[in-house]
């Protein structure tokens, strides 16, 4: 385990994995290829280590109207012969679907091109209609990288936003917003952090790399006060939006890089007594981790997707007065080697 090879700890109390009862049809966001083999489209997941895509039906992991939509998809590209994008020569049409699902299994699909040109959209968006779709974006990526979404969104049906909850909390989603893409997990995951940091209505916390605000809002009222810190712009439009949706006063949203923000709120004695961590997969910056240990928190989670800059951090973390009390793995993506991992801290000296 990466917290015992490269965390140097041993000794630890590592739980059980949480795991479903029901492992399948839980993501909420699928992204899925387009190409062209013989004139004809192949619409699926790439063979693993490849490029080549391995066309389907449908998936057993996304929502079944997720699997309805693909095969609209394909036979609006068989009927009007829309080409799959061809990244080698820059020509052809459709990249990528993105398709998020609710708890109601409507769905908002993203549409990624590989330029502004869409043709016979009003024909993909009538067939589209006949399934209970929220909205409907085309998403512009014109350059040659192997990202999915490029940075230009274009609404051309519906709403502008997709609703969903984890627990009792509803959240409105943007075609660019991060949510987790199974809800049922995530609850597992929030409802942990929640113990670890043993919150009660005196505490003032920190929720760094917040998105669009789903654990500072599914803490906040277990607290006194929540400050979310996250970079994306959107994704705290999104928070600010989520919160007044949910009613939620007495948390605060702010933009800007972790690495920069959070050590200014300390420079200006901006006090918090617990703090939660979900960073991304590269883990968390220098400057965080100085500051933490400046701050000083009594508790801190930390949630991470990757155990190996996750067990660097805690290393970190543990180097500056903390200490691992416990360890609780949750299967969020089922069928996949991939693990989700909630980690309670504390200082050594309580």
């Amino acid at each position: 385990m990466d917290l015992k090879r490269i965390g140097g700890l041993k000794d630890i109390k590592v739980n059980e994995i949480i795991g479903m009862d029901n492992p399948f049809r839980y993501r909420n966001h699928t992204q899925i290829p387009v190409g062209q083999v013989k004139g004809k489209p192949i619409i699926g997941f790439y063979e693993m280590g490849s490029r080549y895509i391995i066309d389907m039906e449908g998936s057993i992991l996304q929502s079944k109207i997720g699997d309805r939509i693909i095969n609209i998809i394909r036979k609006w590209m068989e009927k009007y012969n829309v080409p799959a994008y061809n990244r080698r020569n820059r020509k052809g049409i459709l990249r990528h679907i993105g398709i998020r699902s609710n708890y109601k299994d409507q769905a908002m699909v993203i549409l990624v091109t590989g330029s502004s040109h869409l043709p016979y959209k009003s024909e993909l968006i009538q067939s589209l209609e006949q399934e209970n779709i929220v909205s409907i974006y085309q998403n512009i990526n014109k350059s040659n990288s192997s990202m999915t979404y490029g940075r230009k969104y274009k609404k051309i049906y519906g709403d502008d936003t997709l609703l969903d909850y984890i627990g009792d909390y509803k959240f409105k989603i943007s075609p660019n917003s991060f949510f987790q893409v199974n809800r049922i997990q995530a609850k597992a995951i929030y409802d942990k952090v929640i113990e670890y940091s043993d919150l009660n209505k005196n505490d003032i916390v920190y929720d760094l790399y917040c998105g669009i605000g789903t654990i500072s809002l599914y803490i906040s009222d277990k607290a006194k006060k929540v400050y979310g810190i996250e970079v994306v712009e959107e994704a705290i439009r999104d928070a600010r939006r989520n919160a007044e949706l949910n009613n939620v006063k007495n948390v605060e949203f702010i933009t800007g890089k972790a690495e920069k923000v959070f050590p200014q709120m300390i420079e200006k004695d901006i006090k918090a007594n617990k703090l939660v961590l979900d960073p991304p997969r590269k883990g968390i910056e220098r400057e965080v981790l100085e500051s933490i240990i400046e701050l000083n928190p009594e508790k801190i989670v930390y949630v991470s997707c990757n155990p190996s800059t996750m067990a660097r951090d805690v290393k970190w973390l543990g180097s500056g007065g903390y200490k691992v009390v416990e360890v609780q793995p949750v299967d969020m993506f089922p069928h996949t080697a991939h693990i989700e991992c909630v980690i309670g801290m504390q200082r050594k000296d309580t």
